[in-house]
């Protein structure tokens, strides 16, 4: 027996995204749904407003990778690759697949901004709350990543949520590498960072109030 979608399981952040992308026909996902055979693939076939969802992201997606520049290409595509990846992970997961196109909504409309005034991107940012930092000052300070050097393959999770548990992960930061820290007014040591390639998260910057003396997000203002 075929299992049927729940919609409930959508979460609020992407039936109100989904209220500001145009119009589109009932199960028009981005994808030839004849040749879907991924869970997640089905899944979005199944849904209407994953599926409209689905071809709003790609036309997102194609819209902003045909205005950038060549030499940020690279990484756009890149990052649409492991995005894919992730999606894809989900599985039968409505509640992961949605809170994926929220992430990835977020990500592209960022660098889109008012200069290609894409009409799927308006309201994208109350969308994803979830995954924004509180309301605070403006921050300018750069941070860098350096994980224990006796951890195996060492790297700092980016995740959805400040949280190990329910936070999903989207990035590895590796060690050397800088990210931006926009919000650190947490007590735990989770700091809402953007990467170079404009991604944003939550990170862990060590200590907080498990009272471990540790450093993995280092910068000349907190050290």
């Amino acid at each position: 027996m075929t299992a049927t979608l729940m919609p409930p399981k959508l979460p609020i952040a992407l039936a109100t995204l989904a209220t500001f992308l145009l119009s589109t026909p009932a199960s028009a996902a981005g994808f030839n749904c004849a040749y879907a055979k991924l869970a997640t693939e089905v899944l979005i076939c199944q849904d209407d407003t994953l599926s409209s969802v689905d071809e709003a992201n790609a036309r997102v997606y194609s819209a902003v990778a045909n205005a950038l520049p060549g030499f940020r290409k690279h990484a756009y595509h890149e990052n649409g690759r492991q995005w894919l990846k992730a999606r894809n992970g989900c599985g039968y997961d409505a509640e992961c697949v949605a809170h994926q196109y929220v992430l990835h909504f977020e990500y592209m409309c960022n660098i889109a901004g008012d200069q290609l005034n894409l009409p799927d991107c308006k309201g994208v940012s109350t969308a994803s709350n979830q995954a924004q930092p509180p309301a605070t000052e403006s921050y300018d300070i750069v941070g860098t990543i350096g994980v224990d050097r006796w951890v195996t393959d060492p790297y700092l999770a980016l995740r959805t949520h400040p949280s190990t548990v329910y936070g999903k992960r989207i990035a590895k930061l590796k060690n050397e590498t800088n990210v931006e820290i926009l919000d650190t007014t947490r007590t735990d040591g989770w700091w809402f960072v953007r990467t170079s390639n404009g991604q944003t998260g939550w990170a862990k910057s060590g200590a907080g109030d498990d009272g471990q003396d540790r450093t993995w997000i280092h910068t000349d203002e907190y050290e």
